[in-house]
């Protein structure tokens, strides 16, 4: 799989209420540096029109294209290009005529190959069989666009976090016969063996690992996913791609319309807070109790719910802890963890004790600890139910009680296998409703 002549930038615009964040893809090519921009999308090349499939419509724009129509031209639809040369002709057609019937064949797609940023690259398709990356947040974006059961015969995972047996039942197959020592890093010898027994082709990481070439020169295609973005435009882009290289797209597309539809719903209620009515608050990821700078992908979910973070935490990387938090204006703190194998969300069972003692050990004396404004939710669960909880969170008064599990329950009634229950499991856990629980403030 190898980088090709166009690069995608990625342009994030977060805006606390009134005006949804908004992903851009700005495709730019070489020969003449003229650009143009696509929201959500299947980035795919042959998507001419940059919607969530690839169909007669884009052979329609292509042909336009080819007949040098007025306006049509490669700079206005960069994907009419299906075959990366530069030019749109007859063999752009070809392409996308095998893929509409399914014909394998090399195909183009937008990938983050973790170096560069966002780039092209090709992958041979259709993708029938995959090993993946164990990490928890990678996985539910394979479940979301309906791949796992069918088509995942191998996990690299880490020890820590297991692979939850709620969420993934026909991942348990492969615990204790991990691909690698991590859910980042992979054995070529052990991807070997699985392929020659398994016949998989791709590899799905959440990082591009040292030895990529050396998978790669074994012709396994690395699918690499930006596992941990929390704007919602690139997140359901990934789950179109997935749908799409493993011919599993109806899903992907209804859960892609579904979560536009809920951030719709979330940024209505959102643009009537008055600028005074806005909650300021803080974020803590990591189990040693750090606050997460401003730029991360992990608060950028609490700014999609709705809130304002402090300035202070305006910074490049998670600062030190200090006196300094106890000047820190804000109202509330969030957090979000990952299941663990003895403490799964979808389980029943998150390990509050600790979720809460990281926040304890770190903000434990400041003023919204002490008034009990703490809340976690689970890092593993869907971005946009994510993004719900925390607005939740922030504004009880402007959502109603249930509101974020309503929303979740109707998530998993139309795209989980699993019956989960919301109203008997605590995706959004309070303060108040653990303190008396709590051994280590006793």
């Amino acid at each position: 799989m190898n980088s090709v002549s166009i690069k995608i930038l990625a342009v994030a615009a977060v805006a606390v209420i009134a005006v949804a964040a908004i992903c851009v893809f700005v495709l730019t090519q070489d020969n003449n540096k003229e650009k143009m921009t696509m929201n959500a999308s299947l980035a795919v090349c042959g998507n001419a029109d940059g919607d969530y499939v690839i169909d007669g419509e884009d052979k329609v724009i292509i042909q336009h294209i080819i007949d040098k129509d007025d306006g049509y031209t490669l700079a206005k639809y960069p994907l009419a290009d299906a075959d990366m040369n530069g030019t749109v002709d007859q063999a752009d057609l070809d392409l996308v005529n095998k893929i509409l019937s399914e014909e394998p064949c090399t195909i183009y797609h937008g990938v983050d190959d973790g170096e560069h940023g966002w780039a092209f690259v090709d992958t041979k398709w259709p993708i029938n069989r995959a090993a993946t990356s164990g990490n928890l947040q990678t996985l539910m974006l394979e479940k979301m666009a309906g791949i796992i059961e069918r088509h995942i015969y191998g996990v690299s995972y880490s020890e820590e976090y297991g692979i939850d047996a709620y969420l993934y039942p026909t991942l348990q197959q492969y615990l204790g016969h991990s691909l690698g020592p991590s859910q980042k890093a992979y054995d070529t010898d052990l991807l070997s063996q699985c392929k020659t027994d398994t016949g998989i082709t791709a590899l799905i990481v959440g990082s591009v690992p040292k030895n990529a070439a050396a998978i790669e020169d074994m012709g396994i295609d690395l699918i690499r996913l930006e596992s941990t973005t929390a704007d919602l435009d690139r997140y359901i882009s990934q789950i179109l791609l997935l749908g799409f290289l493993f011919r599993e797209s109806t899903q992907a597309i209804e859960i892609g319309k579904w979560s536009e539809n809920l951030y719709a719903e979330m940024q209505s209620k959102l643009s009537t807070l008055k600028q005074d009515q806005l909650v300021t608050a803080v974020l803590n990821v990591g189990q040693t109790g750090t606050l997460t700078y401003k730029g991360s992908n992990y608060v950028s979910v609490l700014l999609q719910a709705g809130a304002l973070y402090p300035d202070v935490l305006d910074v490049s990387s998670s600062p030190a802890i200090g006196d300094w938090i106890y000047t820190m204006d804000f109202d509330m703190i969030m957090c979000m963890r990952n299941s663990t194998p003895d403490h799964s969300w979808y389980g029943g069972t998150p390990d509050y004790e600790r979720y809460f003692e990281a926040v304890y050990n770190t903000l434990g004396l400041t003023e919204p600890y002490l008034n009990g404004q703490v809340y976690a939710i689970g890092l593993d669960m869907p971005l946009p139910i994510r993004i719900a909880y925390f607005s939740q969170a922030l504004y009880p008064d402007l959502y109603g009680e249930g509101w974020a599990d309503q929303k979740h329950q109707e998530f998993i009634d139309k795209f989980f296998e699993e019956d989960f229950d919301t109203s008997t499991l605590d995706f959004l856990l309070e303060y108040k409703d653990y303190k008396d629980k709590l051994t280590f403030e006793s």
